[in-house]
């Protein structure tokens, strides 16, 4: 068993013995999957704010943050029987090998673009052998995801044209919308006619490649960042 092993297996120790009816920690007993949930979500952003940093020291501290709700997750399914972390990582390596048959197996995927059609199509065999078709597709992001990703994936799946073509384009349909709110709109329409321009601003960014979510966090963290050196303005 090497390094890497012991300290996983010594994680998983520590949780086990925090969750101890007899002897484990009151605080870690009372906790359910639920509870623990937003302070996953976090340990999550805190992950984030120490990659945009680009702080090492940060993100090492962070990331096993995030590894402990990860693993107490798995240890309170495994009192209820549901599953293990030996499960969830087994899981997570068979999937790996399985969406990258032009690693693990025998399929050729020449560029970018061929990796994720293949890794599409994989996911699409998937759900259908498990049934998901009938339901919740696979690559649906749950509603619980930011809404700007939320449009930029939507906007990803759409069939439109290049936005420099007139009157087919996010660019001719913002300015339409724009002219709308200059007619005083009654505040339903405003509101509808607002979340219109943010759907075609993700046409846009899903376009031009840009991720609406980061870009618009970087813009709110320098507008930050001058309000707090200059708190006057």
């Amino acid at each position: 068993m090497d390094n890497l092993d012991l300290g996983l297996q010594q994680l998983v120790n520590i949780v086990a013995k925090l969750r101890d009816p007899q002897e484990g920690c009151p605080w870690d007993l009372q906790q359910t999957p639920q509870s623990l949930s937003p302070m996953m979500l976090e340990e999550c952003y805190e992950v984030l704010e120490a990659i945009e940093n680009r702080s090492t020291e940060n993100l090492k501290e962070e990331l096993g943050d995030l590894l402990l709700h990860i693993v107490m997750q798995a240890q309170m399914a495994q009192e209820t029987n549901a599953f293990s972390l030996k499960e969830v990582l087994q899981g997570i390596c068979q999937k790996l090998v399985r969406r990258h048959p032009h690693v693990f197996g025998q399929t050729k995927a020449k560029n970018v673009k061929e990796v994720l059609k293949n890794w599409e199509e994989i996911k699409a065999e998937e759900a259908q052998r498990s049934g998901q078709s009938k339901g919740k597709k696979s690559n649906q992001l749950p509603p619980t995801v930011p809404a700007l990703i939320l449009a930029q994936e939507w906007a990803r799946k759409q069939h439109w044209s290049d936005p420099s073509h007139p009157e087919s384009s996010p660019l001719f349909e913002i300015e339409t919308l724009l002219e709308k709110i200059k007619q005083n709109p009654s505040p339903a329409e405003r509101k509808n006619t607002l979340a219109q321009v943010l759907l075609q601003l993700a046409k846009l960014a899903s376009f031009w490649e840009i991720s609406l979510e980061q870009t618009l966090r970087d813009s709110l963290k320098n507008l930050l960042f001058k309000t707090d050196k200059n708190p006057s303005t």
